[in-house]
């Protein structure tokens, strides 16, 4: 039949071909896109079971990483305790060293001190190794052991030498320069040998900060004092003030350490003293039995002309070589004076000093007197006369050396004698056989001129207690044979350039006091811990858990060698220590060999899972290009179909002819 108003043929024929080209749409985009599933519409039910498998595949492929971070973290821990274990073993080995019976006191203090800085260091690891700035030995499960006071600020850097010079020598500090310090900042300021006042601007504490609190005096100098620089506005003098700042002190405990600390000022003379007859000739004196010649070292605190002459009065020219200011000039005869008891009975009951007396140009008349005795025995421990002297502290860390209080006695014959047999003499308990190698004696003198301390004197004498001991009056005999009536001392320095301080002979030389302010760290034990996120779900973790160390926990807090019984002792710790680390060492081993365990399943279930993924959403290429070639066979076929169906209304128009 045929009908002019419709086309069935046709409307059949366009509707097919629309069939077939919807169909080829979208196995083309099934072939550009690799997926099956580009909509919901496509597979709903495989689209919802695809996305939790995306879900695993990505979660297993970040445990993966997760795992070889925590290799990372455990090897960085594992690497750090390999370096523990060595110094343990050289601790051990230092401390079989210590406790044989052939070693000296001071071979163990200095066997001891290598033995502190290892401990030290073994602190310094387990409080700062850090990974991904994680710092692995800090408590999660804190427990607090104790505190450890460490110094808030402590001076960094060397003494500071410079030249005086004719130009300088009024405006540098006769007694020092004071450090203030405050929440603007910190200034220094002196009084200067002109009399009159100096600061430095006030530097505030961004500034400090940031040149990592040092800075240089000269730079610094108040603009308003024009006297402290020269016509092209260099500073005449400078050196610098640099600190130390413990990274626990805050800003209140850097002022509470700095203000009011000096650096003490000066310039020195560094002499020796030679003992001469008096007909001039040197004398070398010899303690008997010791075969240890006896010198005399002094320091002469010399001062710039603007102190008390000025440099028309006596010739202080800085400036030039070889000032003669600095050379002694005996007056003639004995300059000795000395304490005249010759019975060991006279001697403790004499109150007389011991006096040198010489002239020199440019200060003039100078006296050295005995001012006070000190003494010391090589005790390392309290005995019952509280002899207490130099020994490392290992429980505040106070290092090298340390005294006891009170050692001191009057510079006079009585106080020798007193120093011997007092309380706590020296021949006292020691020669009741409990010795540690016998002491030593010191004299010390005060050099003074013109009613002013102008520097200082010293000379050690050994004390015996080996076989035969010393007594009152074998101690007596070399004293009077030291401080010989015929005997003069003669001071003596290698002149020179005075503004050559290569060797340190020469120039001001400051120094700075020690801040002494503490701060008190804590000290944490405990476990510590954390987690390897293995698993695609929650709780699916590893827990790394381990115990915080510390020389405490190790129980080497007090380790020393400074007796053969401490020695003995610290071999035992040390092998306790030892067991503790290896223990965490091997822990650590445990624990990466499972997590990398766990990342080898990992590494699999996210293989099969993304293989089993890939079978719901990515395109079957061959498949589908199957599909999509017979699509293209029938929109050609459609295609042809629809022409001939448009062309049947054409016969209508023959019958109508």
């Amino acid at each position: 039949m045929l009908f002019v108003q419709h086309n069935l043929l046709a409307q059949n024929a366009n509707r097919q071909l629309k069939a077939s080209t919807d169909k080829n749409a979208k196995t083309t985009e099934k072939l550009s896109s690799g997926y099956k599933i580009n909509r919901a519409a496509d597979d709903a039910a495989g689209l919802s079971i695809s996305e939790k498998m995306r879900r695993q595949v990505r979660g297993l492929h970040q445990t993966v990483d997760n795992i070889s971070e925590g290799v990372g973290y455990v090897q960085t821990a594992e690497g750090a305790l390999n370096e523990v274990q060595d110094m343990l073993q050289r601790i051990n080995e230092l401390a079989v060293k210590a406790a044989n019976g052939t070693n000296t006191n001071d071979d163990r203090m200095a066997i001891d001190r290598e033995i502190q800085q290892l401990k030290n260091e073994m602190n310094r690891i387990f409080s700062t190794t850090t990974f991904n700035e994680r710092k692995i030995w800090y408590p999660g499960d804190q427990k607090l052991l104790g505190y450890k006071p460490v110094q808030a600020v402590e001076y960094k850097g060397s003494t500071t030498y410079f030249d005086i010079t004719n130009d300088n020598c009024g405006v540098i500090a006769t007694s020092g320069y004071l450090i203030e310090a405050n929440d603007e900042g910190i200034l220094v300021s002196w009084d200067g040998y002109d009399g009159q006042h100096y600061t430095t601007e006030r530097i505030d504490w961004d500034t400090l900060e940031e040149k990592n609190y040092a800075f240089s005096v000269g730079q610094h100098f108040d603009p308003q004092y024009t006297a402290l620089r020269d016509s092209a506005g260099n500073p005449l003098f400078d050196f610098t003030i640099s600190m130390d700042v413990h990274g626990l002190a805050t800003q209140e405990d850097i002022i509470a350490a700095v203000n009011g600390t000096r650096r003490s000022s000066g310039a020195y003379v560094y002499m020796s003293a030679r003992l001469e007859d008096t007909a001039g000739n040197e004398v070398s004196k010899n303690w008997k039995d010791t075969g240890s010649q006896v010198y005399f070292s002094a320091s002469l605190n010399y001062r710039p002309a603007y102190d008390s002459h000025t440099k028309a009065d006596d010739g202080y020219d800085f400036n030039a070589p070889k000032d003669d200011f600095m050379e002694p000039v005996l007056s003639g005869g004995t300059n000795l004076k000395r304490p005249s008891a010759t019975t060991v009975d006279a001697a403790k009951g004499s109150g007389e000093k011991w006096t040198f007396s010489f002239y020199m140009e440019g200060i003039g008349n100078v006296t050295a007197e005995s001012d006070y005795i000190s003494y010391s025995s090589p005790d390392r421990d309290d005995d019952a006369e509280g002899i207490w002297w130099d020994w490392y502290d290992p429980k505040d860390g106070r290092a090298p050396w340390k005294s006891g209080n009170g050692y001191n006695v009057p510079g006079t014959l009585g106080g020798a004698m007193s120093a011997l047999t007092g309380t706590t003499g020296l021949l006292g308990k020691e020669q009741g056989g409990n010795t540690d190698g016998g002491g030593s004696m010191t004299f010390h003198f005060t050099l003074s001129s013109g009613g002013n301390t102008i520097g200082s004197l010293s000379t050690t004498m050994p004390v015996k207690t080996s076989s035969p001991p010393d007594t009152e009056e074998s101690i007596l005999e070399r004293i009077n044979d030291l401080f010989d009536g015929n005997m003069i001392l003669d001071l003596y320095t290698d002149s020179g350039d005075v503004t050559t301080n290569s060797n340190g002979d020469y120039g001001a030389a400051y120094q700075t006091t020690a801040y002494r302010r503490p701060i008190n760290t804590p000290i944490y034990g405990g476990i510590c811990s954390f987690y390897v996120q293995a698993g695609t779900e929650g709780g699916q973790h590893i827990e790394i858990k381990y115990e915080a160390l510390s020389t405490i926990v190790l129980g080497m807090e007090y380790t020393n060698v400074q007796t053969i019984e401490s020695a003995g002792r610290a071999i035992n710790e040390v092998k306790g220590a030892l067991q503790m680390v290896s223990e965490q060492r091997s822990a650590f081993g445990a624990y990466q060999n499972r997590i990398e365990h766990a990342q080898n399943i990992n590494a699999n279930v996210e293989e099969n899972t993304q293989a089993a993924e890939s079978l719901i959403r990515d395109t079957d290429v061959a498949d589908t290009m199957m599909e999509y070639s017979i699509n293209n066979i029938l929109i050609q076929a459609g295609t042809s179909m629809l022409a001939q169906a448009n062309q049947s209304s054409q016969s209508i128009l023959e019958l109508l002819q």
